[in-house]
């Protein structure tokens, strides 16, 4: 999917109006699928196919490692201070 700057400006707006309304009601999964996987596809324009989730480092797992082309980042996901869980 291919972006340009107004289109990811566009979505970095809405996610940060969209995290706004909903602070505090996130849990781990929710954290990624809501704000890290928009932030990352939607807003800065990275490819899925650049990502590995769940990798496993030394007997321990990175929600998400970013390679370009080499690993270059890891992003542990955590749930929103604040939630309760039900």
């Amino acid at each position: 999917m291919s972006f340009n700057y107004d289109t990811c400006q566009k979505n970095i707006e809405l996610l940060a109006q969209w995290y706004k309304e909903h602070r505090g009601e996130r849990n781990e999964a929710t954290t990624r699928l809501t704000l890290i996987d928009r932030l990352f596809f939607e807003c800065l324009a990275w490819e899925k196919a650049d990502v590995i989730l769940e990798e496993s480092h030394n007997k321990t797992y990175a929600d998400y490692t970013f390679l370009a082309p080499r690993r270059i980042l890891i992003v542990e996901a955590k749930k929103a201070r604040g939630y309760k869980d039900e």
